[in-house]
């Protein structure tokens, strides 16, 4: 939130939900009891993503949960160099605090409903995504429903933001920062969420009005998938609250050194973190052709697809959320960088044809080019609908920024106005 001075920890003090069930039938392998929220969120205690210690809790991996450990590469595995510059250190948060149950700000003017994602910097943080998430609850909890979908390892909930027409017969999924480096599409699709509530009866795409366009579909948004990847990407080992995991990232760290995995400075290496928490790139972890994945027999920052598909809290959360919707028609995913757009995977006949159409609509709103196929793909969301999805979802993969990632603020004008009618027409033409 712009110039937030609020505790993230104290909104826990201020946010509960209540979940009720509902049953769909669907194309992803039978009906499955869904939680229908309700409009208040419930975030957790201590989301801070630069916290300064923890309680004993923080300090013990979520239940069920596999310990985090350090693999070994394969002895016949060709290690993976690197020639990248040195960046920045990221820098870390504002002090924040809170006095009992009462939010303290110094700040006691009301934010007016069109200024809460703040798109000035590039740093888009957990904690203020989960302020923002609050702030537009309240002003559009009529409209706007959240459900958490999973917990990391490091005890960060996943939130699906449900707008448009809810309860509808179809459904487009919009995910963004599966990889931690990649947060400015939090930042994104955060911002896309604002001016879709803040326009819901104003003319914004095509002659119609938000609600216009979100007729006969209900969208669910995955604003960070990879909340923990995230924190360590823009704070370091000091983004991760369990002292575990952080020992282990530095393990993680000096065995790729090791391996000549990497020559980047530990800083650096973890400035540049696509992984999640425990060393496992997301986006290979999916049961997509997962078996032919190229191997990294190693936790790494990137690349290491995880010891068997789907094994990643992340990952299954994505998953179970497709699997649970009766007729999920879309799904949307944003990475960085490169200003493109996959669509193509090998699908044939009408489902290529529907798939193709839909990557035309992006490509009209966003200027961005096609990708040719890429026979290799393997392991992430997009792969994992093609080959499991029965020619029902229409997956369309878009590569925001053109630099190195994390990406700079200076390019996210151009990303916004290529980016901000995404949704709607999306949604039109789903």
């Amino acid at each position: 939130m712009k110039k937030s001075k609020l505790l993230a920890a104290a909104l826990a003090a201020v946010m509960t939900v209540s979940l009720g069930g509902s049953v769909y039938a669907s194309p992803w392998g039978g009906g499955q009891d869904v939680s229908k929220p309700n409009s208040v969120i419930d975030v957790e205690e201590n989301a801070s993503d630069n916290p300064q210690g923890g309680s004993s809790s923080e300090n013990r991996l979520v239940q069920g949960s596999e310990p985090v450990s350090i693999i070994k590469p394969s002895e016949k595995h060709e290690p993976i160099t690197s020639t990248e510059a040195p960046v920045t250190e990221p820098r870390t948060e504002t002090t924040l605090w809170f006095d009992s149950e009462k939010i303290v700000t110094s700040e006691s003017k009301k934010k007016s409903p069109t200024d809460f994602v703040d798109s000035s910097k590039a740093l888009y943080s957990y904690s203020e995504m989960c302020e923002d998430i609050k702030g537009l609850q309240e002003v559009y909890g009529d409209i706007i429903k959240v459900q958490a979908i999973g917990t990391t390892a490091d005890r960060r909930k996943i939130y699906d933001i449900i707008i448009g027409d809810i309860g509808a017969d179809k459904q487009m999924i919009v995910q963004a920062s599966c990889h931690g480096r990649e947060y400015m599409t939090s930042l994104l699709v955060m911002e896309q969420l604002e001016y879709a509530l803040n326009n819901y009866d104003s003319v914004v795409y095509g002659g119609r009005t938000a609600r216009e366009c979100f007729k006969g579909i209900e969208v669910h948004i995955i604003p960070m998938l990879n909340p923990d990847g995230v924190s360590i990407s823009q704070y370091g080992k000091s983004g991760i609250k369990n002292p575990v995991m952080r020992l282990n990232l530095s393990s993680i760290y000096k065995n790729n050194v090791k391996w000549r995995y990497t020559n980047l400075s530990e800083t650096n290496y973890y400035r540049r973190w696509k992984a999640n928490g425990k060393g496992v790139d997301i986006n290979r972890n999916f049961d997509g052709r997962w078996k032919y994945v190229d191997e990294i027999n190693g936790t790494s920052s990137q690349f290491y697809k995880g010891r068997q598909a789907e094994s990643e809290s992340e990952t299954k959360a994505l998953c179970d959320l497709t699997r649970s919707l009766s007729n999920p028609v879309t799904a949307v995913s944003y990475h960085a960088t490169g200003s493109v757009i996959w669509w193509d995977y090998g699908q044939t006949g009408e489902f290529a044809r529907r798939c193709e159409s839909m990557a035309r609509t992006v490509r009209s709103v966003t200027g961005y080019d096609f990708v040719p196929r890429d026979p290799d793909s393997a392991g992430g969301y997009c792969d994992w609908i093609i080959e499991n999805g029965g020619g029902k979802t229409v997956p369309i993969l878009i590569e925001i920024g053109k630099n190195q990632c994390p990406l700079g603020i200076a390019e996210y004008p151009d990303i916004w106005s290529r980016n901000k009618n995404v949704l709607f027409a999306a949604a039109v033409n789903s």
